[in-house]
């Protein structure tokens, strides 16, 4: 369910507004909706590579990703930093892993 909410704000919010919002030229309604693709494409183009579920496992971590799970070691850890999400809320950390 939670992976329909981008789609729906992407989507939904502009439909709502085209329908029930104040009459408009075609031009504006269709760069509304190119805009709306456009912003939603890129925004889920981002989350994509974010794991869904990442477990303190004392000496490791255990990252999930749909039905996939890895164990990554913390000695494999190269560092701990900000995200630009982070930046701005309290977000997650960034973990650079090297490779195995």
């Amino acid at each position: 369910m939670y992976r329909m909410i981008p789609w729906i704000l992407c989507f939904g919010v502009p439909a709502v507004f085209l329908i029930n919002g104040p009459p408009m030229p075609v031009v504006l309604q269709v760069a509304m909706v190119v805009m709306a693709a456009a912003l939603c494409f890129i925004s889920l183009a981002k989350l994509r590579n974010l794991a869904d579920e990442v477990k303190d496992g004392g000496d490791h971590l255990l990252v999930r990703k749909g039905s996939a799970e890895e164990r990554i070691p913390l000695s494999n850890v190269i560092g701990v930093g900000p995200s630009l999400r982070s930046r701005m809320t309290n977000g997650p950390l960034v973990l650079p892993v090297q490779s195995a």
